[in-house]
């Protein structure tokens, strides 16, 4: 038995699509599902579906890499766009006080995807719609796991979060 991470499987946008697949966008910032996409022949990810059940009759697990942020550079369209503005509308991110007082979400301070926003996983509704937007990976595709990165990012005591802690 093995494990194999795939790094440059998504959009790096949403970091929930296969790369090059095809779908229409949930502007409500809802969960897609399998069969909400399509697969272009030559596309980055022509089959993903038939990789994953190869993989595992090898015996082979996949993770697949994600970051904790919603990317917002270049301008987000699209389901980025979606969910962002979901995010924003439903309070599910990480919040700072601005310079003039105003408490607003925070925007990334890191060099690696600057001004991105960051869902405050500390809400049990943030960390519901966050994992429900890569349910359909696991439950329907069969990804075994997510490698994680990126959450250091969270970078200042003057951030607010949605359990009280700042």
């Amino acid at each position: 038995m093995g494990a194999l991470v795939i790094e440059a499987w998504s959009d790096e946008s949403t970091f929930t699509v296969w790369r090059d697949a095809h779908y229409t966008p949930r502007a409500d910032g809802g969960p897609l599902t399998a069969a909400d996409f399509t697969y272009p022949p030559e596309g980055a990810w022509p089959n993903p579906q038939g990789m994953i059940d190869a993989m595992h009759a090898d015996n082979v697990h996949l993770l697949l890499w994600q970051i904790p942020l919603i990317k917002m550079r270049p301008h987000p369209v699209g389901q980025t766009r979606a969910d962002a503005d979901a995010a924003i509308r439903e309070g599910r991110l990480i919040r700072e006080v601005s310079a003039d007082g105003t408490v607003r979400p925070y925007r990334n301070r890191g060099w690696w995807f600057p001004l991105s926003l960051m869902p405050d996983l500390t809400d049990a509704h943030a960390a519901a719609w966050w994992t429900a937007k890569r349910r359909y990976l696991v439950e329907e595709m069969g990804v075994d796991g997510f490698k994680t990165d990126g959450g250091e990012h969270a970078w200042g005591s003057d951030l607010l979060y949605l359990d009280g802690r700042s």
